[in-house]
């Protein structure tokens, strides 16, 4: 990927992330198609968003941020989880999720600034 798409995707989570300070890291590693698209559309009612994130960039645009903290985390295929009313009500419908998604896992969560890891 050239430098300029790398820069302008940097710029993009930056953006989209602003002024989040809780959110939760999933594992996305063997989830099938179909699976995810059903998550995501689940989540998607309850007004939770899920972005799948390249590491690397995600590492960029974290720093100095409220998100920073989950740097350490950023390891193999991921997705960042954030929205409804808390991380609370999202770490509740993950939950529910994890039970029919079998190879759904957490990787950590940030709240206010500090990590949760797995």
């Amino acid at each position: 990927m050239s430098k300029p798409m790398k820069e302008m995707m940097v710029r993009e989570y930056r953006s989209r992330f602003e002024g989040l300070s809780q959110a939760l890291l999933l594992d996305i590693r063997g989830i099938e198609a179909n699976e995810n698209n059903a998550l995501r559309l689940g989540l998607h009612a309850k007004d939770i968003r899920v972005t799948v994130l390249r590491n690397t960039l995600a590492r960029d645009a974290f720093g100095g941020t409220g998100l920073e903290g989950l740097v350490p985390a950023l390891d193999g295929p991921t997705a960042l989880c954030y929205g409804g009313e808390s991380v609370v009500d999202v770490a509740r419908e993950l939950v529910d999720w994890a039970k029919k998604v079998e190879h759904l896992e957490l990787k950590g969560a940030i709240l206010d600034g500090e990590l949760f890891e797995g």
